[in-house]
């Protein structure tokens, strides 16, 4: 980061730069919370770290605000670790490679992390600087919110005493968000059956090259669902050709949109000619069709190892037509003319594990009932279809206080750093607050953070500019507090 050494956020940079070089996927940060701990401790300040791995850093208030109520800043330690399907990069063991392009800090090949890195380093910046003003802090950096929100559910609810808290895991800088959706994972299992069939050529059916994206914030856009698309395409083959399914699996991430799903199956010899035909229809069919939405689409066909044993046909049946039946996307709006999702589906994991066939769904909603006529949904095709449906526990909504006194104290913040109104909004995601808000029911909660743009995929990247300026923001926040 030597070419930032002249920001005004260098250290914020510096200090996400460190953080990218210890592995931190999900499930995967003994490390990363040790060296939170560690810097905490550099600074001669007051820290602890809990049996989930969560940190907390404590630091008293600078002159004249020393005996104010103190504020917490809230971030998460890890990261979502997606990449190219050619990079070769290690996430259990090498850094994030970084670099600098046309004004954003990017990654080659990989996430980049700053959803939510950026957020702990801005905190990072916070308490080391000896010049900046603000009222004694709480930084409470939690761990697994990428999965689980393992964290913040683990989070003892005597751990803080502040009464005001700004979480850092906003994407865009003119945004403040003070509420969120709530959401919980249903878990679809299929028992599968087998035959054996000699004699069949196998082949793999990929496709591959989607947008994806965060299956909250981007499931209102028209990016498309790989495994979706590929149940699709398998069963417009199917309804004209004899061809066994092997297996179909697609999907990374419970919170990420499917970008890529592959499928094996076996084709009579004699009918090959016909199914190269029929694919190359259906491909051409569905590239035309979806490539103004979908620019990297790719469906490809290629040759697959030998195999004798098939999914037998009545449950190959079963697994196609729970793809297709199971909802994703969309379920309902807040309001159309804002394009606020009040509901919505990811349908986002499928394959084979053990012989039986696992689908994982996302729900978000921000209407209870709404979400449970989507868990109702699910387990009324899953029925029809003899499969098990099982629940996560879930994370609660955060309800919008629309009286907060901190978000006054943002916005009029905002209006005096760049003479324009802050856009308040909820959003369709799912943010710690929300549970936070459970274990602290009476704190007034924003959130807010710099513009990071194509977060949860490769394309991920953090505009330098924006951090600047929220770096600048929150400063001044605090300063007001």
């Amino acid at each position: 980061m030597r070419e930032l050494e002249s920001s005004r956020a260098y250290k914020t940079f510096k200090n996400f730069e460190s953080m990218n070089k210890i592995p931190r996927c999900s499930n995967n940060e003994k490390n990363i919370s040790d060296f939170l701990v560690d810097f905490a401790k550099n600074l001669g300040l007051e820290v602890s770290q809990d049996k989930v791995l969560n940190v907390l850093i404590k630091k008293p208030g600078t002159m004249g605000l020393e005996n104010q109520p103190a504020v917490a800043l809230q971030a998460h330690m890890d990261m979502v670790c997606e990449k190219e399907e050619t990079c070769d990069h290690d996430f259990e063991n090498d850094p994030i490679d970084m670099y600098i392009d046309s004004g954003y800090i990017k990654a080659r090949g990989t996430t980049l992390g700053a959803d939510n890195g950026l957020g702990v380093s801005l905190a990072l910046d916070i308490l080391e600087s000896d010049e900046i003003k603000h009222p004694p802090l709480e930084v409470i950096i939690t761990s697994t919110e990428e999965t689980g929100m393992d964290g913040a559910i683990g989070l003892s609810e005597k751990a803080l005493s502040a009464t005001r808290l700004i979480n850092l895991d906003t994407e865009d800088d003119g945004i403040m968000i003070i509420g969120c959706a709530g959401g919980i994972n249903a878990f679809v299992e299929l028992p599968m059956k087998y035959e054996e069939v000699k004699g069949l050529v196998n082949k793999t059916i990929t496709i591959s090259g989607l947008a994806g994206g965060h299956s909250g914030l981007t499931i209102g856009s028209e990016h498309l669902n790989a495994i979706k698309l590929l149940d699709n395409a398998i069963s417009k083959i199917r309804n004209e050709l004899d061809i066994r399914l092997q297996n179909l699996s697609g999907g990374t991430k419970h919170n990420a949109i499917p970008t890529k799903a592959t499928a094996i199956v076996g084709v009579n010899l004699k009918d090959m000619d016909s199914f190269e035909r029929k694919f190359e229809e259906v491909s051409n069919q569905l590239v035309n069709q979806y490539l103004k939405r979908e620019p990297g689409i790719k469906i490809e066909l290629t040759d697959a190892p030998n195999y004798e044993i098939y999914i037998e046909p009545e449950t190959s049946k079963k697994v196609l037509n729970l793809i297709s039946l199971l909802p994703h996307g969309v379920n309902s709006m807040v309001s159309l003319e804002d394009e606020l999702v009040e509901s919505s589906n990811n349908l986002a994991i499928a394959g084979i594990v053990n012989d039986v066939f696992k689908v994982s769904l996302s729900i978000r909603s921000s209407n209870i009932d709404q979400r449970q006529i989507l868990i109702d949904k699910v387990k009324d095709v899953s029925k029809l279809l003899s499969a098990k449906v099982s629940l996560s526990d879930g994370y609660p909504m955060w309800q919008p206080n629309y009286d907060s006194k901190l978000a006054q104290i943002a916005k009029d913040s905002y209006l005096s750093l760049t003479n324009e109104e802050l856009a308040v909004k909820t959003i369709h995601a799912g943010l710690e607050t929300g549970l936070l808000s459970e274990k602290y029911p009476d704190m007034d909660m924003i959130s807010i953070g710099p513009n990071i743009f194509g977060a949860h995929t490769p394309l991920e990247r953090l505009s330098i500019k924006s951090t600047e300026f929220t770096r600048d923001y929150l400063i001044d926040i605090l300063s007001r507090l």
